[in-house]
């Protein structure tokens, strides 16, 4: 079921990074019908692979800061590698418990909307500028 819906007011109208977005509401909603379905041993392994297509999205946002030195990239790497402890210290804990992945869930709606919206639309003009 698609809780999280994508919409106009979240695209950067940069290419690979609103296709990279939409993954990840792709995994956050799979996520929100596990929990549902209380599919405990399925929201393991789509942690790991959200953690991993983070990173991969991290990546690209930090590449293209690198590329066009972006002068705000430290902010935006900070934020970055507190999601990325934050996704890592869960793994640690048990999230066999329904509750947990319920904050977990909205834990990753909350960030994700605001970190395109706030954090994001902060470099779009300047990458859209260097990408012509």
């Amino acid at each position: 079921m698609e809780i999280m819906m994508w919409d106009s007011s979240l695209e950067t109208n940069i290419k690979i990074i609103d296709a990279q977005h939409k993954v990840f509401f792709k995994k956050i909603n799979q996520l929100y019908d596990f929990i549902e379905s209380e599919a405990v041993d399925k929201i393991y392994p789509l942690i790991d692979e959200l953690l991993e297509y983070v990173n991969y999205h991290f990546e690209t946002e930090e590449n293209y800061s690198s590329v066009f030195n972006y002068n705000d990239s430290g902010e935006h790497i900070n934020e970055q590698n507190s999601f990325r402890l934050y996704i890592n210290n869960i793994k640690k804990d048990d999230i066999s418990n329904i509750e947990f992945d319920k904050k977990l869930y909205e834990f990753l709606i909350n960030w994700i909307f605001n970190h395109i919206k706030e954090v994001d639309m902060k470099y779009v003009e300047f990458f859209k500028e260097k990408l012509k």
